[in-house]
């Protein structure tokens, strides 16, 4: 499974930009014509994106300085070992009588827990280390969203290759359209 893996820096005046979550992602899903882009911003002016196709340069030549993309290869040999990371929004639901309740943040402690059970089947996560992250915020019809976000990294052995694959493509947690669930994964020597 091929994906497009582009690298965006923006120019001192848009740095703003990687701030605001929600009209990124719809920058970004314009530009790649799928709502199936994954992002993330590890730093201020930094904008790494995951898509199905490339990332279109005209759309960011008023505020990149730097578009680099490359077409990537998801696929890792079954049982290689591999360095993992990314930027996730560890939530859980609330039980509630007669339905479901709201949906919190996980516990700090509670998430090298979670991420392997994001990666049950596919790969066995060990050394994880996980930092908290200033939250990401966002609109909706119903008013202010905020989105708790942690950053994490890892080592894993690959379990099973499309499993790991797929959970790669598709990201993990939610809030993705505010720059949570893309994983980075390289393969060690």
């Amino acid at each position: 499974m091929k994906v497009w893996k582009t690298e965006i820096i923006l120019s001192r005046r848009s740095r703003q930009l990687s701030f605001d979550s929600a009209r990124l992602h719809r920058i970004l899903t314009a530009n790649t014509g799928t709502p199936n882009t994954l992002w993330a911003s590890p730093r201020p002016g930094v904008i790494l994106v995951q898509s199905d196709r490339p990332v279109r340069p005209e759309g960011f030549r008023k505020d990149a300085v730097s578009l680099r993309s490359k077409e990537i290869d998801l696929g890792f040999p079954q049982e290689s070992r591999v360095e993992v990371a990314g930027i996730v929004n560890a939530t859980r639901q609330l039980p509630k009588p007669g339905g479901r309740g709201p949906r919190v943040p996980l516990a700090f402690e509670a998430i090298p827990g979670w991420l392997s059970r994001q990666f049950s089947g596919a790969a066995s996560l060990d050394s994880v280390t996980v930092e908290d992250l200033s939250p990401a915020k966002g609109w909706r019809e119903t008013g202010p969203m905020i989105h708790s976000r942690a950053g994490f990294h890892a080592y894993a052995t690959i379990t099973d290759t499309a499993g790991f694959a797929g959970t790669l493509h598709r990201g993990i947690g939610r809030g993705k359209r505010f720059g949570c669930g893309m994983i980075t994964a390289r393969r060690l020597p």
